[in-house]
C-alpha cells in the first residue's frame, strides 16, 4: 500500500520558491487517511500476524533523486511511497533542497516521527549521486538535530541482508520481497525504505 504525503506543485509554472515553505503560493500537504495494514497484512512480518505496537513512530528513508520513504507509526500503521526531487529546467539550482527540505519538514510534523533511519551509503558509482546523497543527508540530518529527533544509519548490505537474506540482494528481489510481505511498492526506492523501516523496527524490539 502507498500514499502520497504531499501533492506536486505544477512544475512548469516558475515560481523561485515553489513548493517550499518560503512559498507564498505553496501547495500545502495532501494527506489520505492513514493507511494502516489490515490483517493480512499487519505489521513488516509475518502476513498473518497482528503488529504489536512500537515505542517510537520511525520514518525510514532511501535517499536520492528519488527518495523512497515509509513511515510506521507506534500503533504499526504504515504510510510509504516515492517522492520525486528530479530538477526540472525551470528550477534555480536550490530548488531541489529546497523542496526536499520542505516536504522533509512535513513528512516529520504530520507523523510526529521520533526517530529517522536511513542507508548509510558509503561508495557512489558517478561524482554527482555522491553530491546528491550528501546534500539530502545533511538536510536530514540538519532536520533531525532542529526537532531532537534521533537519528539511525545502517549499510546497504545491512539492510538487504535482514530483508532478503542476501546482502547482495538486487532491487528485483528487494521489490519481490516487499510483495512478498503484502505490500505493493511504487518503485525500488519504496521497497528500499520499506526494508529500512523494517530493520528499524527490528533494532527497536531488541533494545
Amino acid at each position: 500500500m502507498n500514499d502520497t504525503i504531499l501533492s506536486q506543485p505544477d512544475l512548469e509554472a516558475y515560481e523561485p520558491f515553489a513548493g517550499t515553505a518560503l512559498s507564498p503560493t505553496v501547495a500545502r500537504a495532501h494527506v489520505s487517511p492513514p493507511l494502516g495494514l489490515d490483517v493480512a497484512q499487519a505489521g513488516l512480518f509475518a502476513p498473518e500476524t497482528p503488529a504489536a505496537s512500537v515505542n517510537v513512530c520511525i520514518l525510514a528513508l532511501d535517499l536520492g533523486t528519488k527518495t523512497g520513504y515509509a513511515v510506521r507509526k507506534r500503533d504499526g500503521k504504515v504510510v510509504h511511497g516515492t517522492q520525486s526531487f528530479a530538477p526540472r529546467k525551470s528550477w534555480t539550482d536550490g530548488q531541489r533542497w529546497l523542496r526536499f527540505q520542505s516536504w522533509l519538514a512535513e513528512v516529520l510534523d504530520l507523523h510526529h516521527v521520533q526517530r529517522i533511519a536511513y542507508e548509510h551509503v558509503s561508495f557512489h558509482a558517478g561524482v554527482r549521486d555522491a553530491h546528491c546523497y550528501g546534500a539530502f543527508r545533511a538536510l536530514v540530518e540538519m532536520a533531525a538535530d532542529r526537532r531532537n529527533i534521533e537519528l539511525v544509519g545502517t549499510n546497504v548490505q545491512t539492510v538487504k541482508r535482514h530483508w532478503t537474506g542476501k546482502g547482495g540482494a538486487d532491487k528485483a528481489a528487494m521489490v519481490a520481497q516487499a510483495r512478498a510481505r503484502g505490500f505493493r511498492p511504487e518503485t525500488d526506492n519504496d521497497a528500499d525504505a520499506l526494508a529500512v523501516l523494517d530493520w528499524a523496527v527490528a533494532q527497536e524490539r531488541a533494545a
